[in-house]
């Protein structure tokens, strides 16, 4: 079945060139059965410095750790030049971050690693049969508007009503949803913005295009959520997550991992709607810092003489 809607850019009041919609049942195995699994090395490497001439005792670090989801698995931490190390849960209830304490020597500078092994699950699965609009409380705010997400605002209304409009199935409205972005938007890197003004302006990157297929999904009631990791390949090293995709909530399932950007693109064999990749690290949700610090009291005061910084590497 082929289903097509043509769509208005808010722009001009004209029908954007390119926002004409496919959307083919994509066929892939029933259930939710492990394919492949691969484990990869996610290493922080964490610098601290203290240009003081004092000792700087007790700053306490926190760093977001990689999510155990059915797609993946945190399978083991091996510490460096740390004595003890706790684990805590973020306040989303979801993502954890490890935090430790550490002393700088005046003049010194300090070098932590923690090494995360993740084993990347690749499993089949059929969103056409697990969709589902019957929401559990705790889904409920995956499913309303939230920032960035602007999924009641008049625009993301309209772009929704269309998709639904065509007595298509939730798997197929499903398929317009993930496909509208890539064919409203023009893709353009730039600072984070949110749904409804990528919809005002027709551009976005990898950002725009998640946030705008989460609105479109939240406002069809199918849960949904932003992510952000390491999309990894011929670069895997970095100072920060490098990519922002999303998760639907599939009953039976649960929380898989779609890529609006990315599939569709030349990535799209790879990244493709139903389709787990092997070169994604889901690190955190939308919401959750990746780092942090918090400083003793001290005398002289500390935070103008220590200068910290992460980066991050994937050893595949």
């Amino acid at each position: 079945m082929t289903v097509q809607i043509k769509m208005t850019n808010s722009r001009s009041g004209h029908i954007h060139p390119t926002a004409l919609l496919f959307a083919t049942v994509i066929i892939v195995f029933l259930g939710f059965v492990p394919l492949y699994a691969q484990e990869t090395e996610l290493v922080a490497i964490i610098t601290y410095s203290n240009s003081s001439p004092h000792e700087i005792k007790g700053i306490r670090h926190h760093l977001t750790i990689p999510s155990d989801t059915v797609y993946q698995q945190r399978t083991g931490i091996k510490i460096r030049n740390i004595d003890k190390y706790e684990l805590h849960q973020h306040k989303n209830n979801i993502d954890s971050y490890l935090s430790f304490e550490l002393d700088l020597p005046p003049g010194a500078s300090v070098k932590k690693e923690i090494i995360f092994t993740v084993k990347r699950l690749l499993p089949s699965f059929s969103y056409q049969h697990h969709i589902t609009t019957e929401t559990e409380s705790s889904l409920q705010q995956y499913v309303r508007s939230s920032t960035n997400i602007e999924s009641d605002a008049r625009e993301i209304k309209a772009i929704a009503g269309l998709i639904a409009g065509k007595n298509t199935s939730l798997g197929e409205q499903l398929e317009l949803a993930y496909a509208f972005p890539a064919a409203y938007l023009d893709f353009e890197p730039q600072k984070s913005t949110s749904a409804l003004q990528a919809i005002h302006s027709g551009k976005g990157d990898c950002t725009e295009y998640a946030y705008l297929f989460v609105a479109l999904c939240r406002n069809l009631s199918i849960p949904a959520r932003v992510i952000s990791g390491f999309f990894f390949g011929k670069n895997q090293t970095f100072t920060k997550p490098n990519h922002h995709a999303t998760e639907i909530f599939l009953t039976g399932p649960g929380w898989v991992p779609v890529f609006p950007n990315l599939g569709k693109s030349r990535y799209s064999e790879e990244y493709g709607l139903g389709k787990i990749p092997r070169t994604f690290i889901t690190l955190k949700r939308s919401d959750v810092w990746t780092w942090a610090n918090s400083f003793p009291k001290h005398p002289q005061g500390v935070s103008k003489y220590v200068k910290a910084t992460v980066s991050w590497e994937v050893v595949d």
